[in-house]
């Protein structure tokens, strides 16, 4: 039950990333896991207890959609729009989610105590626990803003990366 509970919790912080693609304030790139702190140590193993590299499967898919209506609002067919989502953009997507996982870690590190990840981890019901509850809606609000610096930055490079190819597909607006 702790488990599912677990995994709940991580799909409302992952949907928190689905949204308009906007520009938020750059976040500071994750540390290498050689250097982790004790609260950097603490976040990743929290993010693998709630399963947030499965959960990004479905962050991907909503992303996906939403790439395929953008394109689809530019003039493209569904067809056109689908490939040069799923050839160009979605690739460079996956390729990156472990970038997002390190910004997320860096949030959990930067928002709670090692106190209060540890309470949340081992389900104990004290006050750092409490203290990690009320701190969710600014835990929710930063992986958002974090999640949509990287889709924002993502989109940018696979477009720049891929230029000459998705200007010979029509895609418009590239400059």
């Amino acid at each position: 039950m702790q488990t599912l509970r677990m995994r709940a919790i991580g799909a409302l912080i992952v949907t928190a990333l689905v949204g308009p693609l906007t520009i938020a304030p750059t976040l500071a790139q994750p540390a290498p896991a050689t250097q982790m702190d004790e609260a950097h140590q603490l976040a990743d193993q929290f993010l693998q207890k709630v399963g947030m590299d499965q959960l990004m499967g479905g962050v991907l898919q909503g992303s996906r959609q939403m790439l395929v209506m953008v394109l689809q609002r530019q003039g493209m067919t569904d067809a056109q729009s689908t490939e040069v989502t799923d050839k160009y953009l979605v690739p460079e997507f996956k390729a990156r989610v472990p970038e997002l996982l390190g910004r997320f870690r860096d949030v959990l590190a930067a928002d709670f105590t090692t106190d209060e990840l540890r309470a949340v981890m081992n389900n104990e019901n004290n006050d750092a626990r409490r203290n990690a509850a009320a701190k969710v809606p600014k835990m929710q609000a930063d992986f958002q803003a974090a999640g949509q610096e990287w889709g924002r930055q993502v989109g940018v490079d696979a477009f720049v990366k891929n230029r000459a190819e998705l200007e010979k597909l029509g895609v418009k607006g590239l400059d």
